[in-house]
């Protein structure tokens, strides 16, 4: 019995850490190998430095950040540059605004032709399948709200 139950609590463990952001891309060999990587999806985070509308589509400059176990993006200190998310549609300017934290999967498109404002030589460009903007304040389990990482 207790040998059932050790199995099952690691087969829990394994999933919970590998739904949890186990499947974050590294940003650094990914800027490395871009022209390589073209349409591959890749799951990234940071923080939203500016955003533009263009067309039916909103540019979002993001500074990188690593995920953290949930797949929200840590410190900002931790971040190894810029990419822009290329988000079909119009955001609602509430979601939006400098600082907020978000999580990105999308597939590669490339890096900017031409220079981009608030973003270096070379620009990533990530064309977005699933955006998610963290709240400012999160609940925890102890029912205060946090700006938590």
């Amino acid at each position: 019995m207790k040998k059932c139950f050790s199995i099952l609590g690691i087969l829990i463990v394994g999933l919970v850490f590998t739904s949890c952001g186990g499947q974050q891309t590294k940003f650094k060999p990914l800027m490395q190998q871009v022209d390589n990587r073209i349409g591959e999806s890749v799951t990234l985070g940071g923080y939203m430095l500016d955003t533009r509308a263009a067309d039916n589509q909103t540019h979002i400059i993001v500074l990188q950040a690593p995920l953290g176990l949930r797949g929200r993006p840590q410190s900002e200190d931790k971040s190894q540059g810029r990419f822009v998310v290329v988000y079909q549609g119009r955001l609602d300017p509430n979601d939006v605004g400098p600082r907020r934290k978000l999580t990105v999967t999308g597939k590669v498109l490339g890096t900017a032709q031409e220079k981009i404002a608030n973003c270096p030589d070379p620009c990533l460009i990530i064309e977005n399948s699933d955006l998610h903007v963290w709240p400012l304040y999160e609940e925890q389990f102890w029912g205060y709200p946090t700006d938590g990482p």
